[in-house]
């Protein structure tokens, strides 16, 4: 048989298969844009955040602590295991609590105040426990019940007189906290950390300095960069294992992590001194949208050119904004301002090179010279993580914005 009998035979299988690819793929997209969009507006009531305790020496040697907290989520026993309030078998409670006006809400928390303020530690240079008091309660309106509410709790205690420095702890059932001073309010040097579920603060400064070494700032910040990425940060995770599935030989992987990591570090720098500021409801989505296009052009290799560097230096940018978010959030507020901040962007790159050597491990090294590695491994994995990405893209975009589209 000719060598064009053979062609002629395999067009017409050939533009089938085409079609049917097209068709799947197209299909394949269209199911998650419609269970993201469906789900999405729901998405942000469910979402579970550190609550931030921010603490201030008043008149009086009054020291006051403002925590900014979920407070729904407290009430429902909604423990640090679940990522969202939907995963917990008091998701129903959680969303009873949540359509409460403040009134009904403030009637809750008189019947969960006592166990809450047992169950918070802070504890002086000698041991002593301080009991702290409930000064104030403010509760948000119910508004939309899509987007958690934050409630801020005013508690008061007031130290022994030679007391200079004490440490926090709460409940690990409670989950994460941000920990952190007013800027310029107790002592001359500033303290911020975030505190995973049950751990206790390092010491806050009361009314004077407390001696932490520049080793043991970097040390903190180190951790915390590191914990953005590994447990916690998956979006930048997921993108990290993207640039890993096209390119698992050193490099072209190289060359891609360096320019990533240079251009989230400018943002990074930008976003956390203040001359940089954009929204974080801008940044999340286009940080998921990031790593959707990525996964496009693993999905389909014709696409990729010289494009690919500058387009993951652009999302470089990007995910350095949301870094800069986070250190804003646990704040810097640190004789050792610099320091501070090298270290939480070394954690991060610490954090993905780590991501890096366990997918080099994992897959790279034995199974990137294998006929079959893109067919099997990099079109597959993409395709999960890119749906992955359209679904957080959808969550993190507002609800209105999402039904202007669909109309």
């Amino acid at each position: 048989m000719s060598a064009g009998r053979v062609t002629l035979k395999l067009f017409p299988c050939t533009i089938v298969s085409l079609l049917v690819l097209n068709f799947a793929r197209d299909a394949l997209i269209a199911i998650f844009v419609c269970i993201a969009a469906l789900s999405g507006s729901d998405a942000r009531a469910h979402e579970i955040r550190p609550a931030v305790a921010t603490v201030t020496v008043e008149h009086h040697r009054q020291i006051s602590i403002s925590l900014l907290v979920n407070l729904e989520s407290l009430i429902a026993e909604v423990g640090p295991q679940h990522s969202d309030t939907g995963e917990s078998a008091n998701g129903d409670r959680y969303m009873q609590l949540r359509s409460l006006p403040p009134t009904l809400l403030e009637a809750e928390f008189e019947d969960f105040r006592t166990g809450f303020i047992s169950a918070i530690s802070v504890v002086g240079v000698g041991n002593s426990r301080y009991v702290l008091q409930v000064e104030a309660l403010k509760i948000p309106a119910v508004g939309d019940i899509a987007i958690a509410r934050d409630t801020i709790i005013e508690l008061t205690f007031i130290p022994q007189p030679q007391e200079a420095s004490v440490t926090w702890q709460w409940a690990e059932r409670f989950g994460e906290i941000i920990v952190r001073t007013e800027a310029g309010s107790t002592g001359t040097e500033g303290y911020a950390a975030l505190l995973s579920p049950g751990q206790r603060s390092g010491s806050i400064a009361l009314f004077g300095e407390v001696n932490r070494s520049i080793t043991q700032e970097a040390g903190n910040y180190l951790v915390v960069g590191f914990e953005h990425i590994l447990p916690k940060g998956w979006d930048h995770v997921l993108f990290v294992i993207a640039l890993v599935l096209l390119s698992p030989r050193w490099k072209p992987l190289l060359l891609q992590v360096t320019t990533f990591t240079i251009a989230h570090s400018i943002t990074l720098i930008l976003g956390a001194t203040g001359w940089l500021n954009v929204s974080a409801s801008v940044v999340e989505p286009l940080i998921a949208l990031s790593i959707v296009v990525v996964c496009m052009e693993n999905i389909f290799p014709a696409r990729i050119g010289r494009l690919r560097v500058p387009l993951v230096f652009l999302f470089g940018l990007l995910h350095g904004l949301g870094f800069a978010g986070v250190l804003i959030e646990v704040g810097l507020e640190s004789n050792h301002y610099i320091v501070a901040l090298l270290a939480f962007n070394i954690g991060i790159e610490l954090g993905q090179l780590a991501v890096i050597l366990a997918c080099l491990l994992l897959f790279g090294l034995w199974l990137r010279d294998k006929p079959w590695y893109y067919r099997r491994i990099t079109q597959p994995a993409s395709v999960l993580i890119g749906a992955t990405g359209v679904w957080w893209f959808f969550q993190r975009v507002d609800g209105d914005v999402i039904s202007g589209w669909l109309s």
